[in-house]
């Protein structure tokens, strides 16, 4: 008797699909993740946006939301390197172009002209990065 009843248990437990839930959850949590960060201008935005509007937990939410930030972060950090190069540049070229039009050496020559220098180029990053 026995028997027979752990082989129909081993039956339904053999024959029973797969629940599709969890597959069909991540693909929905991609596209509420996709669709966050599409709006958010910071990591709590898509924290909020994930538990506000797709009803996520807490703690899933946080962790998408400080890795979105720590992209944002990223990116900005390489904006202001790039500037920062590019400014430093155009500030060197526009120092040395106004010492060569009032018939200066363009290289300076001693400290106070490299400190002036920097503090020029200094200042043009400051102002545009």
């Amino acid at each position: 008797m026995t028997r027979a009843i752990l082989l129909v248990l081993s039956l339904f437990v053999g024959c029973a699909q797969p629940d599709p839930k969890p597959v069909a959850a991540a693909h929905t949590r991609g596209r509420d993740l996709d669709q966050c960060r599409a709006i958010a201008h910071s990591g709590e935005d898509v924290q909020r946006c994930l538990i506000v509007q797709h009803d996520w937990d807490v703690t899933p939410a946080q962790l998408a939301g400080f890795t979105f930030q720590r992209q944002l972060d990223g990116i900005g950090r390489e904006i202001r390197r790039d500037c920062a190069r590019d400014v430093g540049r155009i500030a060197d070229s526009t120092r040395r172009a106004d010492y060569i039009k009032a018939g200066v050496n363009p290289n300076p020559q001693n400290a106070f002209e490299r400190f002036q220098d920097s503090l020029f180029r200094d200042e043009m990053i400051q102002r545009l990065c």
